[in-house]
């Protein structure tokens, strides 16, 4: 038997790597011990096992291993063992009309606000029904009556610079109806500008709310769509960052993933997908993440909360169209069964199969974030917990909030 016939007998006799090398040193100084590391790593891939799992099991292993056993490099001997069915190539064939809005695809909003004192909940509902938007005032816990309108509610998240308590009041958001395509985005425009109109503003405590529904796959098919939106948002998450404002990119009411809830997810991914996949160990404010997996739950949506609150038309639009990108790469990966954990990724243009007006105000907004603050902020944030306004500076209906 020759020397790596013995280390593939040991490796399945489940013997440690540095018992192996050392057994190896005995019988011959001047092997190669690479060559331990390498069948070790490929009989760990022919078990079935991930790439997150071999990597915990390099670093278990402490002084066993060489440091350059990275994730990329554990990549390419995964993709000697399991070459990929489908090439880059036809990955981007497979997002076929690139730039496309799908119209079938239901969405939903949630704008927070400030309004003047002086404007009544009960005028902004009048002013939407006068323009032939329905409107009704709500209850915030009330997920059952009125979803074929627009709801004003109230956000205790919401709060007013300390110098317009006397003008201005915090704590107001509208939600949408279920919309869909393009005379849903005409509706979503109409809103805003009459909010504009009305004198509404927003500032760093605000936030913009996107939904998208499922078509009416199963139970399996979201529950794996959800995962590879989460797996997609979390390797973009730098560049949808540079799009934000700073107090939006660690905001405590949208934070990205922890790694270890990326790393359950890669435990989870080859698995048989059910709801139970999604509950991550969160507690009480678990929906608080840039992507909201629990909104499958209430509403059988998934919900991406990162953005800035905005009244303008351009930056709405654009930022329901990304995130629906997200939804439908990540269904068309899931029924051509990509695997993302073992997927080479592209830029996000490419990836997401972005058209050229998409792309160029991801462009256009990256140098505006980098050049200065968001213009339409009314008041500033001074220092304080991150992702929340300092309590000298923002108070909520005129009091001033305890953190």
């Amino acid at each position: 038997m020759n020397l790596i016939e013995q280390i593939r007998n040991l490796i399945k006799k489940e013997k440690s790597v540095s018992d192996i090398k050392e057994h190896i040193r005995r019988q011959n100084p001047s092997y190669n011990l690479y060559w331990v590391e390498t069948e070790w790593v490929l009989n760990e891939i022919n078990k079935k096992k991930s790439i997150p799992q071999i990597l915990l099991a390099i670093k278990l292993a402490g002084n066993a291993f060489d440091p350059r056993w990275n994730e990329k490099k554990v990549q390419r001997f995964y993709n000697k063992v399991n070459p990929p069915t489908i090439t880059g190539a036809t990955i981007r064939q497979i997002v076929t009309g690139r730039g496309t809005f799908d119209e079938e695809r239901t969405f939903g909003l949630e704008i927070e606000f400030a309004r003047p004192i002086i404007l009544t909940w009960h005028k902004i509902i009048e002013t939407l029904q006068q323009n032939k938007i329905n409107a009704v005032q709500s209850d915030r816990t009330d997920y059952v009556h009125h979803l074929d309108c627009w709801r004003i509610t109230n956000d205790g998240s919401v709060e007013v610079a300390i110098d317009q308590i006397h003008s201005h009041a915090g704590s107001n958001e509208i939600k949408s109806p279920i919309l869909k395509g393009f005379k849903g985005l005409e509706e979503v425009k109409q809103v805003l500008r009459i909010l504009k109109a009305l004198g509404c503003i927003i500032n760093a405590s605000c936030g913009l709310h996107v939904h998208h529904g499922f078509k009416k796959l199963n139970e399996a098919e979201n529950t794996k769509t959800i995962l590879n939106v989460c797996l997609l948002y979390n390797k973009y998450k730098g560049k949808i960052a540079r799009l934000l404002p700073k107090e939006r990119r660690h905001c405590h009411y949208a934070r990205n993933f922890r790694r270890t809830e990326i790393q359950k997810i890669a435990l989870d991914y080859d698995k048989t997908p059910t709801r139970d996949l999604l509950s991550f160990p969160e507690g009480i404010q678990g929906r608080h993440r840039a992507v909201n997996v629990f909104a499958y739950e209430l509403h059988s949506t998934l919900e991406f909360r990162q953005h800035s609150a905005t009244l303008d038309e351009t930056k709405t639009i654009n930022w329901i169209i990304l995130t629906q990108h997200f939804m439908n790469t990540a269904e068309k990966y899931m029924k051509n069964r990509i695997n993302l954990l073992a997927h080479n990724y592209s830029s996000i243009q490419r990836e997401l199969g972005l058209n050229s007006d998409l792309t160029n105000y991801i462009q256009r907004r990256t140098e505006e974030m980098r050049s200065g603050k968001e213009p339409e902020y009314v008041g500033e944030v001074t220092p304080g917990m991150p992702g929340r306004p300092h309590p000298n500076r923002f108070v909520g209906l005129g009091r001033r909030r305890r953190w």
